[in-house]
């Protein structure tokens, strides 16, 4: 079996009450965050085999705006990419701007936080 998980998992697996289950791990590994050049590099791939070929429509400023906002963690990027995707089609917008991703950025966060927290 092989296990993707978050650092959460290995607080959890550090304690006492783990040790059964980490007796049971053969090997374990993290994946590192991303850093710009990648990030801008995963995103041209994923929407290239996703449009057919087709250029990407983020704007190299809207690349970078997904790199900070995600922390270069894969999954966070993917995740807002596609909340600024949407918002470019909701707002017929051809090209992902920073703007549009600020705003996905900021929608994410608040539909996420409790309400009057803040990170």
């Amino acid at each position: 079996m092989v296990l993707f998980t978050q650092d959460e998992l290995r607080l959890k697996l550090a304690h006492p009450r783990g040790r059964s289950f980490r007796s049971r791990i053969a090997m374990a590994s993290t994946l590192d965050r991303l850093g710009l050049e990648e990030t801008e590099k995963m995103i041209d791939f994923r929407w290239r085999v996703a449009s057919g070929g087709n250029p990407s429509p983020f704007e190299p400023a809207a690349v970078r705006a997904l790199f900070q906002h995600a922390e270069g963690i894969p999954r966070e990027v993917n995740t807002l990419a596609d909340n600024a995707l949407l918002l470019a089609f909701l707002k017929e917008s051809k090209t992902v701007s920073c703007e549009i991703v600020e705003a996905a950025a900021r929608e994410r966060r608040e539909t996420l936080l409790p309400a009057g927290r803040t990170p």
